[in-house]
C-alpha cells in the first residue's frame, strides 16, 4: 500500500548535531537530503532553520507535499506537537514549544511529530539485546540504542563512535556562552569563534569517546569494525539461553 502511495511527505532527521531535511514518496526518498548544523541553544534561530530547511525541500519537489512528518529526540507531548522538557540535546526547547502548530501554520499542512525510538519496547523486551554504536550516540539517541540503562545485555562501540550527553558544538555553546559573549562584546569576534572551537575539540577529546563510556560501564567493549560480525555472533551465542521475566504488574509505563 505505502509503496504505491503517490503523496509526498517532507521529513526531518532532528539530531543534536545536524538537521537533515528530505522528502519521501512511496517509501522512497525522492530528493537529495539537505544537511544543516543544528541550532540547539537558540529557539528563534532554530525555528528559522526548520522553516528554511523545509522550504528548500519544497522547492525541489515535483509536486506539492501533503504533510510534514519527523521524529524528535526525547520525551514530549507528541500528540499535540509540543516539544519541551529536559531535552539535553535541545536546551532551547526546555520551556516547551508548540512546534507542530507552528509548522502547520507556516506551511498550511498537517504536521506529525513523534519520538525517534520506542523506549517502552526496549525497556520491556526480554529477548537478547545486543547494541553496536557505529557513529554518534548523544543524549536521547543513546537511550534509544538499547543502552545499559534500558537493560541492554551487551553493548559494543567502534573506536570512531562518539558517546556523550550532547554534541561538542551544542555543549560548548551552552557551557561557554558567557565567555564567548564577553569576547564578542569586546569586538573580538574571531577570538570568540576560536575559543568555542577550542572548547569543542577539548570536549570531544575528554568526553565524546567510547572509551570514556566504557570506563563507566555503559559500553562493554570497544571493538574493531572488522570484528563486528564475529563479536555479534558470539554475543548472541552467549545469550542463547537468556531467561528474563519482567515483574508482575497491572499496568506498564507506556506513557513514558
Amino acid at each position: 500500500m505505502y509503496e504505491s502511495d503517490k503523496r509526498i511527505v517532507m521529513t526531518l532527521d532532528a539530531g543534536g548535531t545536524n538537521f537533515v531535511f528530505s522528502a519521501i514518496q512511496g517509501c522512497q526518498e525522492i530528493v537529495e537530503p539537505i544537511c544543516r548544523p543544528a541550532v540547539s541553544d537558540n529557539l528563534e534561530r532554530c525555528l528559522l532553520l526548520l522553516v528554511e530547511g523545509f522550504k528548500e525541500v519544497e522547492k525541489r519537489l515535483p509536486n506539492p507535499p501533503v504533510a510534514i512528518s519527523f521524529a524528535f529526540p526525547g520525551p514530549a507531548d507528541y500528540p499535540n506537537g509540543i516539544i519541551g522538557g529536559q531535552l539535553l540535546n535541545f536546551p532551547a526547547f526546555r520551556e516547551g514549544v508548540a512546534l507542530g502548530p507552528y509548522l502547520k501554520k507556516k506551511f498550511s499542512m498537517p504536521v506529525y511529530i513523534n519520538n525517534d525510538g520506542d523506549l517502552y519496547a526496549y525497556g520491556e523486551a526480554t529477548v537478547p539485546k545486543v547494541t553496536v554504536t557505529l557513529r554518534k550516540s548523544y543524549g536521547g539517541s543513546h537511550i534509544v540504542m538499547s543502552c545499559k540503562q534500558l537493560r541492554g545485555d551487551i553493548n559494543y562501540a567502534w573506536p570512531s563512535s562518539e558517546i556523550a550527553v550532547m554534541g561538542a558544538s551544542g555543549a560548548a555553546s551552552v557551557l561557554y556562552a558567557k565567555e564567548a559573549k564577553t569576547l564578542k562584546d569586546e569586538g573580538k569576534v574571531e577570538e570568540a569563534k576560536a575559543y568555542i572551537k577550542e572548547k569543542e575539540e577539548e570536549y570531544n577529546k575528554l568526553f565524546a569517546t567510547p572509551y570514556q563510556a566504557a570506563k563507566f560501564g555503559y559500553i562493554d567493549d570497544v571493538i574493531e569494525p572488522r570484528n563486528t560480525r564475529f563479536r555479534v555472533i558470539r554475543a548472541l551465542a552467549q545469550l542463547e539461553n537468556k531467561k528474563l521475566t519482567n515483574p508482575a504488574k497491572k499496568h506498564g509505563n507506556i506513557p513514558l
